[in-house]
């Protein structure tokens, strides 16, 4: 009988122990959870630029006319230490063009996308270096005329190498502009090697 009372007294502190035990261990898995998600949304940051612009041009043919650019860029970056990221970026453009040609105006419209991958090196708190690669579409009008005065549209698609430095304003929502050169830019054309982009970014 006193064996029963033992083994049974026993058996009811060794669950009470179990139970604390896990209970512990759940709110330990909880708070490491806990930390984690805070953890990976203090890693992350966001960033962004806003593409208008308005340029001359002219056709193969001789004709002038202007290009309307209107884009939008959203990039993502992963803090790897305080000073070094990387992550996606995504552009999306807008083209419009209109050319003079006697008395007749000739347009066209495309939309242009690109996607690649970014590194950055924070140093100084506001002055980043910037690397990445992307490929890209670049659409431009051939000259042919189609009919109600479109014009024929050609694209092609481009790998580019970017390298570069850049300021951030350094607030948690800051501005931002950085210098780039191209080093896959082809030497066949008039189009610098060189881009300067401004925008914004969020927990950089």
């Amino acid at each position: 009988m006193n064996f029963k009372l033992y083994l049974l007294g026993f058996i009811v502190v060794f669950g009470a122990f179990d139970t604390m035990a896990q209970s512990k261990s759940k709110k330990k898995l909880t708070k490491t959870k806990e930390k984690s998600e805070f953890n990976l949304k203090e890693k992350l940051w966001y960033g962004g630029s806003l593409n208008l612009q308005l340029a001359p041009t002219s056709l193969a043919n001789g004709v002038d006319g202007n290009v309307f650019y209107l884009g939008l860029s959203p990039m993502i970056g992963y803090k790897f230490t305080e000073s070094f990221s990387a992550g996606p970026r995504l552009s999306l453009d807008y083209v419009y063009g209109r050319f003079s040609l006697s008395n007749e105006i000739l347009k066209y419209r495309a939309a242009d996308f690109s996607f690649g991958l970014f590194t950055r090196y924070k140093f100084l708190k506001v002055l980043f270096l910037h690397g990445e690669f992307d490929r890209g579409s670049i659409t431009g009008a051939t000259g042919a005329i189609l009919a109600n005065n479109k014009l024929e549209t050609i694209t092609e698609w481009r790998n580019n190498l970017f390298a570069g430095l850049g300021y951030n304003s350094g607030q948690i929502l800051s501005y931002e502009f950085y210098l780039m050169y191209d080093f896959l830019a082809k030497n066949n054309t008039t189009q610098l090697p060189i881009s300067y982009r401004i925008g914004f970014t969020y927990n950089f």
